[in-house]
């Protein structure tokens, strides 16, 4: 079983770096083969063309509640009826074109949704890679917060605050290994596709708040870390909101996520 997940993680790894080196730097995963034929947009082109476009936020439910674009469809890529949910949205504003946004850079979901439309004939579809966040920033007067608050770009939290609750890799994996060690999986169906990092010890909970929740309650009541995994680093962002609100004392997640975890690896086995 070993040797199956060593290869799944290398296989994973190689994936990534192929596709970065196909890819400008900043957006790796344009250069991987499904994804090479979608049509990517900068923030100059969504803030010029936004009032003829479909705007479809393909996140979680919980993250789209946090920050999302004012106007946008929340139609999450891991529910099985993604396209149905679009198709029926397409048909509800006909004429525009469809643009797929996520957590950006290294968020895996917007690239997913335009394949799974592509494949349902739905082609006519733009991804906007920069994520949320690059939204928020150019365009704060469209933004909705938390269900509708006054946006301004200090609400978001700070890199620093951010800093302060992530680990690289490697000591993230010592530390969540313990057997003590409270750990959830974040990461959506696409991303993780069943396998655990810490041999059945983690708990997938799909940024489902009501499955987190008691995890919250048992790291506060027994003073033990929380270990947040999730697959770039930019998911785990949004439930900062609520573990600090909740006054979760002690939290981390992998700087980079998962694939800043898996290019470790891969490094380590090409070691000569």
């Amino acid at each position: 079983m070993r040797r199956f997940l060593t290869s799944l993680f290398v296989y994973s790894a190689l994936s990534l770096a192929q596709a970065a080196w196909a890819s400008p730097p900043e957006f790796p995963h344009r250069g991987i083969h499904a994804y090479q034929g979608q049509h990517f947009v900068g923030l100059d082109e969504v803030q010029d063309r936004l009032d003829s476009l479909l705007v479809i936020d393909v996140r979680s439910g919980y993250e789209y509640g946090i920050l999302h674009l004012n106007g946008a469809r929340n139609i999450p890529v891991d529910e099985a009826d993604f396209v149905a949910r679009l198709k029926q949205a397409m048909a509800e504003k006909p004429g525009k074109t469809v643009m797929f946004y996520c957590n950006g850079h290294l968020c895996i979901q917007s690239y997913e949704a335009a394949r799974l439309a592509s494949e349902a004939g739905i082609s006519d579809t733009l991804v906007f890679d920069g994520g949320v966040r690059a939204l928020a920033m150019r365009l704060p007067e469209r933004m909705v917060f938390r269900g509708g608050q006054p946006f301004q770009t200090d609400k978001l939290l700070s890199f620093e605050l951010l800093a302060r609750h992530e680990l690289p890799p490697e000591e993230f994996m010592k530390r969540a290994s313990g057997m003590d060690a409270l750990v959830i999986d974040i990461r959506h169906h696409l991303q993780h596709k069943g396998i655990s990092l810490f041999a059945g010890r983690d708990r997938f909970v799909h940024f489902d708040l009501d499955a987190i929740k008691p995890y919250m309650e048992q790291a506060k009541s027994s003073g033990r870390p929380l270990y947040i995994v999730d697959d770039s680093g930019g998911q785990a962002v949004w439930l900062y909101y609520v573990l600090e609100e909740a006054g979760v004392p002690e939290y981390y997640t992998i700087k980079g996520g998962t694939q800043a975890y898996f290019a470790g690896l891969l490094r380590t086995v090409r070691r000569p």
